[in-house]
């Protein structure tokens, strides 16, 4: 494709108006820009998988972008901190190729300069057996599927489908990623209420009740023996990805694995990691917190931070817990191998 930019001087005039000052682009004093690039964001043009953006949706593109911003990933990893944000955008046709597409300036960070949660007092490491006292407003047990039909096919989500328990959506909600190497994402949202039980912890049966420890264990054995069976027979490296909303902000957490009983075991002891993220958010709720992230580590068999996404604040990375704990397996794993048949 030729370069739109090139061939159009109204998007040459406001790349190089936008680009002139970034400075006032900035959302607090301290976000440092790396670099700043200028390029197409998307186009109206059919791409290789045959689908197509609408004028009107690199409109809609266009208008969040200028109110607030788009965060920048690696090829849409969801376990990878942004890298940067774009700044502005605006619509443009080229009447050389008959296309509309959207030019817009992309300021890129140095990972280097990524707080982390300790620089600002947070210790995302608390007691399992912490129990989050919920309102009763969010006692809703309720789920949702979340997929790429590029990536997982539809036949493999009807498949989880028809043993889904009642207050799982069976309407599934379609995203769609444009990646050179796409990684097939299976996302879950679910109600906080309905991840942070821990239906064997006798804390929680006295708080809770029978009930809702028999709805956590119907949503388990679901993920157990019809989601996971199916995801991992259908993908070879997938992302499982739980979620849920708290005070306007995504908190997920991965499992980067296509083990059956790992997904299995991240699942049954992902209650131990709810009562710390609910800790982070809240604490970050000054910096307008969007996203914290945490990684199952499939070695130590822990929940860990892995980053969050603020607008006040940037991005908080907390990448040596993980960098710490491999260097620790590496050392168990040799002294594993003087054992033989050893587990």
């Amino acid at each position: 494709m030729p370069n739109l930019i090139e061939q159009t001087p109204e998007a040459q005039d406001f790349i190089a108006a936008a680009s002139a000052d970034v400075s006032r682009y900035k959302r607090f004093p301290e976000e440092n820009f790396a670099e700043v690039h200028a390029g197409v964001l998307a186009t109206n043009a059919v791409d290789l998988q045959n689908d197509q953006l609408s004028v009107e949706a690199l409109e809609s593109m266009a208008t969040h972008i200028n109110t607030h911003s788009l965060w920048m990933t690696v090829e849409h990893n969801p376990l990878i901190p942004p890298i940067g944000r774009v700044l502005v955008a605006k619509l443009f046709y080229s009447k050389e190729v008959d296309l509309y597409f959207l030019a817009g300036v992309i300021a890129t960070y140095d990972s280097n300069s990524y707080l982390s949660f300790s620089d600002l007092g947070i210790d995302p490491q608390l007691d399992d057996e912490a129990v989050v006292d919920l309102p009763e407003a969010e006692r809703a047990t309720f789920a949702s599927i979340s997929f790429n039909p590029h990536e997982i096919e539809d036949s493999v989500i009807a498949e989880m489908y028809e043993h889904a328990p009642a207050f799982v959506d069976q309407e599934p909600t379609l995203t769609f990623r444009k990646s050179a190497e796409p990684k097939a994402i299976l996302e879950i949202a679910a109600s906080l209420w309905l991840l942070c039980q821990n239906p064997f912890l006798k804390k929680f049966l006295e708080r809770y009740g029978e009930r809702s420890a028999d709805a956590s264990l119907v949503f388990l054995s679901w993920l157990k023996t019809e989601v996971f069976p199916r995801l991992t027979r259908s993908a070879r490296d997938p992302l499982f990805v739980l979620h849920f909303a708290h005070k306007d902000c995504r908190v997920e957490f991965i499992v980067p694995s296509n083990d059956v009983i790992v997904l299995a075991s991240a699942s049954e002891s992902v209650h131990t990691a709810i009562p710390s993220a609910v800790m982070v958010v809240e604490k970050l709720a000054h910096l307008r917190v969007e996203r914290v992230v945490y990684e199952y580590h499939v070695t130590s068999a822990r929940w860990l931070p892995r980053f969050a996404v603020t607008q006040y604040g940037g991005i908080l990375s907390d990448r040596r817990w993980l960098i710490a704990l491999d260097r620790l397996a590496a050392s168990l794993s040799i002294g594993a191998r003087q054992k033989p048949g050893a587990d």
